[in-house]
């Protein structure tokens, strides 16, 4: 559905510029907002959408902010550096964003049907569980709170870390900066991307899940743009629930510990040549994808991203259909600026495109 609704969104401007990841931004927060609600932002509820999503940004540029990833960490010292703490910076979004979750919380539960089995959402499903555990006399493991918060979570996990990467992919056409411009410095990319498409979709059809088998060069393609993309680098914070050893070093209880994904996605001895955009070291000798467990964009472990199997197939079903209908340009401005920000997220820069159809 959102695959088309893109393509309805892209095709009336093509031959123009157009802010092409404004565009992504509605679909893929439509994609977020129907798995947690059942509910699509139409055409005339732009303007909410664009107030969601002012929210969300502004969540973003907070925690991205150094002096605020330091506050987190060392909670001491916002009573040292100037200007507001992180604590009320962070208040005023974090209420407007719960009062939006937990209106979309109560419509449901006035509304759901506990008998029927099939659960249209997320949220339908965590009701009818919180009324089964309620039953049972537990009132604390599925609460009004961590529905809120799981709301949040998803929303900003999903919505945030989808279009970055999708952004990274379309910015990446047109420079030659921090991710290598393959489809200037390294023609046999695209070439090799539309061949592969030609091949195995044809014409006009659209691409769903069921193709991505079929489809290596192009998984191997988004693999290696996420590990150069790495938008996420020092990962999110965390801290330790009791006192552990690391390899000979003694960590207290109540330590801020940060993951270095970049230290893993960048290591020599798994890629040679860590910073060269290469999509064939993720193809084996068959020509089939070859998957690698130093990939980690969503993480490992207890706190792997909830939503990265929702994730990946966006980044999948958008960017494939994407580059099969159209071919995409930079706009009169030129080539986008992708170095890397100075803040905890890799922030893509904007811009704006010019689209031609390739297929009818």
């Amino acid at each position: 559905m959102e695959v088309d609704e893109l393509q309805s969104a892209l095709d009336p401007y093509l031959g123009q510029e157009i802010d092409l990841p404004s565009v992504l931004d509605r679909c893929v927060g439509n994609v977020i907002n129907l798995t947690l609600f059942n509910k699509r932002f139409q055409k005339g509820q732009r303007d909410e959408f664009a107030h969601l999503k002012s929210l969300i940004d502004g969540m973003r540029d907070i925690t991205s902010e150094f002096r605020y990833f330091i506050q987190y960490l060392v909670p001491w010292t916002s009573k040292v550096i100037p200007g507001p703490t992180l604590a009320e910076t962070v208040k005023e979004k974090r209420a407007l964003l719960d009062q939006f979750f937990n209106e979309q919380i109560e419509e449901h539960r006035k509304t759901i049907d506990f008998e029927q089995v099939e659960n249209s959402d997320f949220v339908e499903a965590y009701l009818k569980e919180q009324r089964k555990r309620e039953r049972d006399g537990d009132i604390e493991t599925f609460c009004n709170k961590q529905l809120t918060a799981m709301c949040f979570d998803l929303w900003i996990a999903g919505h945030l870390t989808t279009t970055m990467t999708l952004t990274r992919f379309l910015t990446a056409i047109a420079v030659n900066n921090l991710l290598v411009s393959y489809y200037l410095h390294n023609p046999d990319v695209k070439k090799k991307i539309q061949i592969e498409l030609g091949v195995v979709i044809g014409e006009s059809r659209l691409i769903t899940t069921a193709d991505k088998n079929n489809l290596p060069y192009i998984s191997a393609f988004l693999a290696e743009t996420q590990r150069c993309a790495n938008i996420i680098p020092l990962n999110l914070m965390h801290m330790t629930t009791r006192d552990t050893v690391i390899d000979g070093f003694e960590i207290p209880k109540a330590t801020g510990v940060i993951a270095q994904i970049s230290t893993v996605m960048t290591d020599e001895k798994v890629f040679p040549d860590p910073y060269c955009f290469n999509p064939e070291r993720f193809i084996d000798e068959n020509g089939k994808f070859k998957k690698c467990e130093q990939v980690i964009p969503f993480s490992i472990g207890k706190r792997q991203c909830l939503g990265e199997g929702l994730a990946r197939m966006e980044l999948f079903l958008f960017f494939a259909n994407l580059f099969h209908r159209y071919d995409i340009s930079p706009g009169k401005e030129g080539l986008p600026c992708l170095d890397k920000s100075k803040d905890n997220f890799v922030l893509p820069r904007k811009f704006n495109a010019v689209l031609v159809r390739r297929h009818s």
